[in-house]
């Protein structure tokens, strides 16, 4: 009897032993996944900020031909809204009469290099890319000569940059 009690005794030391060995690996591993996405979060929010501010395009003319021109303006607020206002021209050159379309946003940094924008009013939702170089930032959505912008289903994401339309901070 004593044999088997002391038996069962050490089964049950080894078990606590494996078990609280096991158990402070998996701790161990999830402290380092939690420490590395703050560490991921704290990245993304520290390039995100950069973004935060007005930004502007220069006039902005498809071709030396074309009847129309445009000028672009994005403003990233903390409070994760944006607004983008597009100035339109009836001519080749941004003066005179235009139109102004503008879009509310709300935005959010899936991880560095990427942007969700969801419209405020019209719903829509772009999972696009950026691209910060000093004072300028260029995204993947827009007109342009290589590619459509749109992407139509929400789960993907745009992966090329707009060449043509490139912002500028104003300061």
């Amino acid at each position: 009897m004593k044999k088997k009690l002391l038996t069962t005794g050490i089964i049950v030391a080894i078990a606590s032993i494996l078990t609280g060995c096991a158990s402070t690996s998996t701790n161990s591993n999830s402290k380092a996944q939690i420490q590395n996405s703050n560490a991921l979060a704290n990245n993304v929010t520290s390039v995100s900020n950069e973004l935060l501010g007005s930004w502007q395009t220069d006039c902005l003319v498809p071709d030396p031909d074309s009847p129309w021109a445009e000028q672009h303006f994005f403003t990233f607020n903390d409070d994760s809204t944006a607004e983008h206002r597009c100035v339109s021209y009836d001519q080749a050159s941004c003066a005179g009469e235009a139109t102004t379309l503008v879009d509310l946003y709300s935005y959010s940094f899936p991880t560095t290099g990427q942007i969700d924008l969801v419209d405020s009013d019209k719903g829509n939702y772009i999972k696009d890319i950026y691209q910060l170089s000093g004072n300028e930032v260029r995204f993947g959505h827009g007109f342009r000569n290589d590619t459509t912008s749109e992407n139509k289903d929400s789960t993907d994401r745009i992966t090329t940059l707009n060449a043509f339309i490139v912002y500028t901070k104003v300061e």
